[in-house]
């Protein structure tokens, strides 16, 4: 289930989890510079922030990203799966989070993120975007600093919106 920080007490939570898994070996391929809350809401940009929870009501990982107005696109995403381990749970949330959230409810013009090559994630996040209509768009070297402060090659996803629908109803069109 996908539960959006939506108070300042959750919010709080979310980053005590992010900095306490941030301080873990386990989570060196997540971004260091990337997951540091943002103060205010700014007229140009949205911080989206979102709980994955179990059906316990158990904490299971994060998403966060940011949604840039002017350009109707979300992009700066940090995924964290807290569980150190494969979770459905979490999976269907990242998915429900670019495709229901991102695209259906937001009606958002674009995505991009990036994952680490080599990192656990990299074949998620390209199933992904190949099961959604998104692509790699990019491969970059020494482009990004780990948790543990090791440059890392990095691979840019982009999704379109149209693309999207395209490959969801067949048209591109909702």
């Amino acid at each position: 289930m996908l539960v959006e920080v939506d108070s300042q007490e959750s919010y709080d939570t979310l980053f005590e989890m992010m900095d306490e898994a941030f301080q873990d070996k386990h989570y060196k391929y997540a971004f260091s510079d990337e997951y540091v809350p943002k103060k205010g809401l700014q007229e140009a940009r949205r911080e989206l922030m979102f709980f994955s929870v179990d059906e316990n009501q158990n904490i299971v990982g994060s998403i966060t990203a940011t949604h840039y107005l002017r350009t109707n696109k979300v992009s700066d995403f940090t995924m964290l799966n807290f569980l150190k381990k494969p979770s459905m749970t979490y999976a269907k949330d990242m998915y429900e989070f670019i495709s229901t959230y991102i695209f259906e409810k937001l009606k958002v013009h674009k995505a991009n993120w990036l994952t680490v090559i080599g990192s656990p994630y990299e074949k998620f996040n390209d199933k992904i975007a190949e099961n959604l209509g998104g692509r790699v768009v990019g491969i970059y070297r020494d482009d990004m600093t780990n948790a543990a402060g090791e440059l890392c090659d990095v691979k840019e996803y982009e999704l379109l919106r149209a693309d999207y629908l395209k490959k969801k109803y067949g048209n591109g069109e909702d």
